[in-house]
């Protein structure tokens, strides 16, 4: 159950966050498109450099680290994308 305290931290944060977005202090939707497709980009030009640093690091096999890494990564780009194209904030 959440506490008082935390849903008034999680309502103050939301409010600032909006305020500050509001006042126009955050990087425009072009700025954010061009991070997000650099990461798509990041993803799709490192993958084999990727998955190789995730086998000698973590010991994972190709397979798990496309599946559990890379791809999910890639993949997060498109939800913000999405609801910039639809005008969500």
């Amino acid at each position: 159950m959440t506490s008082p305290a935390t849903t008034l931290a999680s309502t103050d944060s939301l409010t600032l966050v909006r305020r500050t977005f509001q006042q126009d202090r955050t990087h425009r939707r072009a700025w954010r498109r061009e991070q997000l497709r650099g990461i798509e980009r990041l993803c799709d030009e490192q993958e084999s450099e990727i998955a190789a640093s995730l086998e000698a690091d973590l010991g994972r096999s190709p397979a798990e680290a496309w599946l559990g890494d890379i791809a999910s990564t890639s993949a997060l780009p498109a939800m913000p994308k999405h609801c910039l194209t639809l005008g969500i904030s």
